[in-house]
C-alpha cells in the first residue's frame, strides 16, 4: 500500500495490514524494532517520536545481504534484547531487566519507499517503520549490557560510524519501558521469547554492494555481512 500524505488513511491500519499480509504467506513474527520518526513542529525544530515496526523471521539475514531484495537499505548498530516473559502492561526502568533473558548485538536494516531520510510518523508507521531485515550476533547474560559500550560499523575494514549505547534513549534498557508503552497505547502483547531491537546507538549508513560490513558492541560481540 503507497503512503500519500494527501490520502485519508489510518497509518497503524496500514501496518497492521503489511504484517497480516506477511504472516499470510507463511512468515513468523519474531519480535519488534523501535525507533523514531518526525513529528510536525510549529518552531521548525526537528522534534521525534518513538514508534515501533514488526520483524518476521524471514527478514533475519544470515552472512550475505542482497542490495536486490531491498529498496535503498541503511544499517544501524542496536543492542537487542530476547525477552524473559511477555509485555503487555506498563514496565518501569526497575523491572525492565526483569523482562530480559539474553541480550547481543544486532544490525537493522531500515529501509522506505520514499527517498526520505527522515521521514515524518504518518509516512514511517504506514511503512511498517522502516523494518525491512536485522541480523543477530551470538546471545549473551543480561549482564554484560553496560552504558559505556560503543556500538560501531566498519565497511571494508574501515570504521564509518560509531556510538555509544547510552545514546539509546539515555540508557538502552529503556526501550524495554518504551516497548510497554507502545505495547499499553496499542493494545497489544509482545510475546516470551521475542527479540526487542531497542533503537540505533549509532548512525544510519547505506550499504553498497560488493562491500563488507562489521557491526559490533563491545563485549557483545559482531555481525559480518557481505552486501551482493
Amino acid at each position: 500500500m503507497l503512503v500519500s500524505r494527501r490520502q485519508e488513511i489510518n497509518v497503524r491500519d496500514a501496518q497492521e495490514q503489511h504484517i497480516a499480509a506477511r504472516l499470510e504467506r507463511g512468515e513468523k513474527l519474531v519480535g519488534i524494532k523501535l525507533g523514531g520518526a518526525l513529528i510536525p513542529s510549529q518552531d521548525n525544530e526537528k522534534k521525534y517520536q518513538t514508534i515501533f515496526g514488526y520483524l518476521t523471521d524471514v527478514m533475519q539475514q544470515r552472512h550475505e545481504l542482497r542490495l536486490s531484495d531491498f529498496i535503498w537499505p541503511r544499517a544501524e548498530g542496536e543492542v537487542v534484547f530476547k525477552l524473559s516473559r511477555e509485555i503487555s502492561g506498563q514496565v518501569s526502568l526497575d523491572d525492565a531487566p526483569q523482562y530480559v533473558e539474553a541480550i547481543t548485538v544486532g544490525a537493522e536494516f531500515l529501509d522506505y519507499r520514499s527517498a526520505n531520510l527522515d521521514p515524518f510518523i504518518d509516512e514511517a508507521i504506514a511503512d511498517n517503520a522502516g523494518a525491512a531485515g536485522f541480523a543477530l550476533g551470538e546471545w549473551s547474560p543480561p549482564e554484560m549490557l553496560t552504558l559505556n559500550l560503543i556500538a560501531s560499523i566498519h565497511e571494508d575494514g574501515i570504521c564509518v560510524t560509531q556510538g555509544p549505547v547510552s545514546s539509546i534513549f539515555g540508557n538502552p534498557w529503556m526501550a524495554i519501558v518504551r516497548a510497554s508503552e507502545l505495547m499499553v497505547e496499542n493494545k497489544l502483547t509482545l510475546a516470551k521469547g521475542s527479540i526487542l531491537f531497542s533503537s540505533s546507538a549509532t548512525e544510519g549508513i547505506p550499504v553498497q554492494a560488493g562491500k563488507k560490513y562489521v557491526i559490533a558492541i563491545e563485549s557483545l560481540g559482531s555481525i559480518e555481512l557481505r552486501v551482493s
